[in-house]
């Protein structure tokens, strides 16, 4: 399937589109130039940890992460705890929300629906689409 999920890019392009790019000043501060470690500090979770980002704020660690830089064919990733401490640390977020969205009645996720749509004759419903969701 060479076809990229829509509500992905613009998921992920709604952080640029808010000015959050490696021009934002947070970026600049934990991350001098366009890449390097950026260290994960107190009080937030996980304090100590580091992880590589790659020309902006896109994290090279985390596969399933929203903010990786390339978009896989075929398959949705939606924001993770991945993406949410590294906002949380470029924003100086002190206590990010890392738990899953709460359950229905039913049991079921409250989350972004990722049912297949078949919206014009171009798209195949027989495709599979991956949902990789948060980490």
């Amino acid at each position: 399937m060479s076809r990229v999920d829509l509500l992905q890019i613009a998921m992920h392009e709604i952080g640029p589109a808010l000015g959050l790019d490696y021009d934002y000043s947070g970026f600049k501060t934990h991350v001098p130039g366009t890449l390097g470690l950026l260290e994960l500090t107190s009080p937030r979770p996980f304090a100590g940890s580091s992880f590589y980002i790659n020309q902006g704020p896109h994290p090279s660690d985390f596969a399933n992460a929203l903010m990786v830089g390339n978009a896989n064919p075929g398959a949705r990733r939606l924001i993770g705890a991945a993406d949410a401490i590294l906002l949380a640390q470029l924003s100086s977020f002190n206590r990010p929300d890392l738990s899953e969205p709460p359950l229905d009645e039913n049991g079921h996720s409250q989350g972004i629906p990722t049912a297949i749509v078949s919206s014009s004759p171009s798209c195949n419903s027989e495709s599979a689409v991956t949902n990789t969701g948060p980490l």
